[in-house]
């Protein structure tokens, strides 16, 4: 079965009843509310917390939707399960029910969509989470009930053990006696805006740059330590260019909590890559080489396993840290088609641009904009206003922009655009 990784164009996803033209926000087409009261990890790990403190409820937990479908896709596409008319499409989420609802998987259940026409005319539409094997073969039995479309054995939980990088059996534990390097010149001045931010999450004076270069090499040093709990290193996957680039495969990496503030917490994460040593036969070395803000390396290591170690749970009830913001390694989806589809029927609403009123209610401008339109639009509703240009225009609706000075494209809607200039 021929699949894209991009969710929203394998799937068609109803906006909630009541929602204002048929808009609404990526978790409320999840039902990602409805997804988090079913599971067994506190509702609170799923909040993602914007650079000025605004909470989205379900912001990790819509992107571990995205990311870990993604990863299906390009990794292990069989884990995507057929029914026998092909009609349906189901598979393991990785996530556990609660203990009230005996900690059963939960799958994600899509039906084949008859709807031909552009913008919902996505091969599938997302039906429901179900809690169970049992629950997918009551939604999907024929109607008078006696004959099922899948049989007793339900397809298995993706691997977290797929990526384009070959590693050994013990690559989640760390080694200290390994050789270690850093990408110094990197870490210190593509990603000084990241260690920078630390300080101002912290409410602190931003020191000098030298005074950061000394603090990151003194932690460094310290996160080496043998005397530390090695167990402290998570595993991560992450996606080089984000899910708005193709082709870039998936890479497993160890998260090193760095104390880059002297503290007895951590504030930021060195991702290290396991390589292996052309000089050494059959031996691999560690390769530090980015930092990663405490939001990016939680929503990284979730799609590996749920998150138990103290140093990186901490940044969802504590920390002002950005999950939400996209950066170069990790990219979000923000659009929406913008009507509601009708399970089952050929229905579709014209995909031809209409007239509607911009997020300041200041403006009434053409939506879609054309390729090349200047906009004024955020991330999300919790983000700053940027500058961007239209650079794509799919299936009629579906928007993408790249922001000024920010080199991912990223897909729009509506409710994210205010001061249009056409």
């Amino acid at each position: 079965m021929a699949t894209k990784a991009n969710i929203s164009e394998f799937a068609y996803f109803p906006p909630p009843p009541g929602a204002s033209g048929g808009r609404a926000r990526w978790s409320d087409r999840f039902q990602l509310p409805e997804l988090a009261r079913l599971l067994l990890d506190n509702e609170q790990d799923w909040k993602s917390v914007d650079e000025y403190g605004v909470e989205d409820k379900y912001g990790a937990l819509c992107k571990y939707v995205q990311y870990s479908f993604a990863y299906i896709v390009e990794t292990q596409p069989d884990k995507l399960k057929c029914s026998a008319n092909d009609q349906w499409v189901v598979f393991d989420t990785r996530l556990t029910s609660s203990f009230e609802l005996l900690l059963e998987p939960i799958y994600m259940l899509f039906q084949k969509n008859h709807n031909d026409r552009p913008p919902h005319n996505q091969p599938w539409y997302f039906k429901k989470w179900c809690v169970g094997w049992g629950h997918v073969l009551r939604e999907t039995s024929l109607t008078d009930h006696t004959h099922s479309l899948y049989g007793p054995r339900p397809p298995p939980p993706f691997s977290t053990e797929k990526s384009s990088n070959e590693l050994p059996d013990d690559w989640k534990e760390f080694k200290p006696k390994r050789e270690f390097v850093a990408n110094t010149s990197h870490i210190l001045e593509d990603n000084l805006p990241r260690l920078r931010q630390v300080w101002r999450d912290a409410g602190e004076e931003v020191p000098s740059d030298g005074d950061i270069a000394r603090a990151y090499s003194q932690a460094l040093c310290l996160a080496r330590n043998p005397r530390l709990n090695q167990l402290r290193m998570l595993p991560q996957l992450y996606r080089p260019g984000g899910l708005g680039r193709g082709g870039n495969g998936w890479v497993r990496q160890l998260l090193m909590p760095i104390h880059l503030r002297g503290g007895p917490a951590a504030d930021i994460a060195l991702a290290i890559d396991i390589r292996h040593d052309p000089d050494s036969d059959g031996d691999y070395y560690y390769f530090a080489s980015t930092v990663l803000s405490l939001g990016q390396a939680y929503l990284n290591a979730r799609l590996v396993h749920s998150v138990e170690s103290p140093w990186l749970r901490n940044v969802i009830n504590e920390q002002r840290v950005s999950i939400d913001e996209p950066h170069h390694e990790q990219w979000e989806l923000v659009g929406a088609p913008s009507d509601g589809h009708v399970e089952g029927r050929d229905e579709a609403v014209p995909s031809s641009a209409t007239t509607v009123t911009d997020a300041a209610g200041s403006a009434e401008v053409v939506w879609p904009p054309s390729v090349g339109t200047k906009l004024t639009a955020r991330w999300n509703a919790t983000s700053r206003y940027r500058e961007c240009t239209v650079v794509r225009v799919d299936n009629g609706m579906n928007v993408f922009v790249n922001f000024d000075g920010w080199p991912d494209t990223c897909q729009m809607e509506i409710d994210n655009v205010r001061n249009v200039r056409i």
